[in-house]
């Protein structure tokens, strides 16, 4: 249940941005990312608020919103890529400069051996 409404929060929200209903897609966002994901996911909607915020020009709601996410997961090189554009907006260039290097250094960071498989990618449904 708690993933369905994040999801559907999260649907709605962009939903309305599409729509040009910013505000109300901001606030919808801000309600799926209140509702915490499952353990188990990795969840690709942890930026969903802030990129909303960053597109509609709300810079400090989306760097607060990035920095917020930054200490759940360090790790998260969009998150570090999109913060460096958000203080380049704002004329931050050297807080900029260091969230892209960041970026950079994150994205090269090796993926942990418990996602790696050693067994070839297998294409589905192609018959051998």
């Amino acid at each position: 249940m708690i993933g369905q409404l994040r999801m559907h929060y999260y649907a709605d929200g962009n939903l309305a941005l599409k729509t040009g209903r910013t505000d109300e897609g901001i606030e919808l966002l801000k309600r799926a990312v209140s509702h915490s994901a499952l353990e188990w996911n990795i969840d690709p909607m942890e930026d969903c608020l802030a990129n909303a915020e960053l597109e509609s020009g709300k810079l400090d709601e989306a760097i607060a919103e990035y920095q917020r996410i930054l200490k759940i997961n360090p790790q998260y090189p969009l998150v570090h890529y999109h913060l460096g554009q958000a203080y380049e907006r704002k004329g931050q260039r050297k807080k900029a400069r260091d969230e892209y290097q960041q970026f950079l250094r994150v994205g090269q960071t090796p993926m942990p051996i418990f996602l790696r498989s050693s067994q070839p990618k297998q294409k589905i449904g192609v018959a051998n």
